[in-house]
C-alpha cells in the first residue's frame, strides 16, 4: 500500500477558476487545516443509515465514495459485488476500488490500474503522460478504471476524478459482478430542493456519494459518502475517505468561502430481485439470482418462516413439524411423516404432531368409524390401533380403550407403546 505522506499546496489548494468545476483534487491526506467536522450530533435528532462500511483513500476519493457504497449494498442482498466480507478494507475491498499489483516499480509489465494510470504520481501543475495515452493497458475491472480516475487523457492528475464519470463508474463495475441487479445511477446538482433529494435517499437506506468544495475556495476538491443528515440543524454526515469517523456539516451551496458546501451527489439504484411464487417476501429455492433469502416453504405463505424442528423445512410445510425429518419420509404417502407416526404410545388418531392422547383424537375415530360419511382414516395405522391389539385394526375397541384411558373412574390405563 502506497501513502503520500505530504502534496505540495498547489496540488490541493491552489485551484482557480471553473475548469476544476466537477473534479476532485485531493490527496490520500485530508488538505492543512481543513474543518474536519467533527462535532457530535445528539442521537435523537439524527437519520443516519447503519452499516456502512468505512474505506480509506485508495488511489482516488471518487473511487473510495463510490466503494463504501459498494461496499454497503455488498452487505445488504447484493452479496455478489465484492469477493468476500466488505465490512471492511480487505485486499479485495481495494481491488473493487482501484486495483494495484503493489508493483515496485514504474513502467514495468505490470498492467493494473495504479501502473497504468498512476504510475508515476503526478502533480498539479505538472501532468505526466500515462497508458490512457500510450497505449497498453489492462481492461477495465475496477471502480477507479471506470471513473477514468488518474488519466491524464481526461486531464486527471493523480486520484482525481469527475463528477460526470461517477454514474458509469458504478453502473459498469456493478454490472460486471451482478447485472441482474439492473444497477443505475444518476447526478443532481445544487438546487433549493436537492436537500429534500438527498434525505429521501438517506430515509430509504440508499447512501450516496457527494462532490463537495472542503476549503471553500469556490472549487470542488473531494468525493464523499453521505450517510445522514439532521433535519432541525440542517447538517449532513459524511465518511471522507480519510479516516473511520462519522464527519457533520452544514448543508449549504458553494461560494461566499463556505467549506464542505456542496456542489451536487449521485444516488445510485440496484434492483432487488426475488423470485417468490407465494409473495411471502422469501425466494423460490433453485434461484442464484436472487437477493433475498430462500423460502423454506416457497409453496404456502408464510412470512414468518417458522420452523420449530430446524430441519429447514417450515411448519406449513413440513410432514412433521415438531421432528427432525429433514427427508421428509412417509413410507405410506399419508400425511404426516414418518417421523411424526407413532412416536411414543400408540393413539393419536387424527395425526395433529402434538403426541398427546385427548378427545380429539377419540372423535376422529368415531368420525372415521360412525360418521355419515365416514371420516377420514387415521393418518399412521399404529395410532389409531390405540388398544395395540394384534388385530391391527381400528375399530370400537379402540374407543372404547380411549374413552376409558381418558374418562375412566379410575382412569384406564395409558395406550401401549408404539411397535
Amino acid at each position: 500500500m502506497r501513502f503520500l505522506i505530504a502534496l505540495p499546496v498547489a496540488a490541493i489548494l491552489c485551484m482557480s477558476g471553473s475548469v476544476f468545476s466537477q473534479q476532485s483534487t485531493t490527496g490520500p491526506v485530508p488538505p492543512h487545516g481543513v474543518d474536519r467536522g467533527l462535532a457530535r450530533v445528539s442521537p435523537e435528532q439524527q437519520v443516519v443509515i447503519s452499516g456502512v462500511p468505512t474505506y480509506i483513500w485508495q488511489h482516488g476519493c471518487g473511487p473510495t465514495a463510490i466503494g463504501m457504497v459498494i461496499g454497503y449494498w455488498d452487505a445488504n442482498e447484493y452479496p455478489n459485488l465484492v469477493s468476500g466480507d466488505a465490512n471492511t478494507q480487505t485486499a479485495a475491498v481495494n481491488a473493487m476500488m482501484a486495483y494495484d499489483s503493489e508493483s515496485p516499480s514504474c513502467g514495468g509489465v505490470a498492467s493494473d490500474h495504479y501502473q497504468d494510470y498512476s504510475c508515476p504520481i503526478d502533480y498539479y501543475p505538472t501532468m505526466y503522460t500515462d497508458r490512457s495515452e500510450t497505449g497498453g493497458v489492462h481492461a477495465d475491472n475496477c471502480v477507479a478504471d471506470y471513473m477514468l480516475t488518474s488519466r491524464s487523457a481526461q486531464g486527471n492528475y493523480y486520484g482525481w476524478s469527475w463528477m460526470s464519470h461517477v454514474p458509469q463508474s458504478f453502473t459498469a463495475y456493478a454490472n460486471t459482478m451482478h447485472p441482474e441487479g439492473n444497477p443505475a445511477a444518476a447526478n443532481y446538482y445544487w438546487s433549493s430542493g436537492l436537500w429534500e433529494l438527498y434525505k429521501t435517499e438517506i430515509d430509504n437506506q440508499r447512501p450516496v456519494v457527494l462532490l463537495v468544495d472542503t476549503d471553500g475556495n469556490g472549487n470542488t476538491d473531494h468525493f464523499v459518502t453521505g450517510i445522514g443528515y439532521n433535519d432541525e440543524t440542517n447538517q449532513y454526515c459524511i465518511h471522507d475517505t480519510w479516516d473511520n469517523q462519522v464527519h457533520w456539516f452544514f448543508w449549504r451551496p458553494m461560494g461566499g468561502g463556505r467549506t464542505w458546501s456542496i456542489y451536487g451527489y449521485t444516488k445510485f439504484h440496484l434492483d432487488f430481485i426475488c423470485i417468490d411464487s407465494d409473495g411471502d417476501g422469501y425466494g423460490d429455492p433453485g434461484h442464484p439470482e436472487n437477493m433475498c433469502q430462500d423460502d423454506n416453504c416457497p409453496d404456502v405463505p408464510n412470512p414468518l418462516q417458522e420452523d420449530s424442528d430446524g430441519d429447514d423445512l417450515g411448519d406449513l410445510c413440513d410432514n412433521c413439524p415438531y421432528h427432525f425429518n429433514p427427508g421428509q419420509e412417509d413410507t405410506d404417502g399419508i400425511p404426516p411423516g414418518d417421523a411424526c407416526c407413532c412416536i411414543n404410545i400408540r393413539g393419536n388418531a387424527n395425526g395433529d404432531g402434538d403426541d398427546f392422547v385427548n378427545i380429539s383424537d377419540v372423535t376422529y375415530l368415531v368420525d372415521h368409524l360412525f360418521g355419515v360419511p365416514l371420516g377420514p382414516i387415521p393418518p399412521c395405522p399404529n395410532e389409531g390401533n390405540a388398544n395395540g391389539d394384534e388385530d391391527g385394526f381400528v375399530n370400537i375397541s379402540d374407543v372404547t380403550y380411549l374413552v376409558d384411558h381418558l374418562f375412566g373412574v379410575p382412569l384406564g390405563d395409558p395406550p401401549p407403546a408404539c411397535p
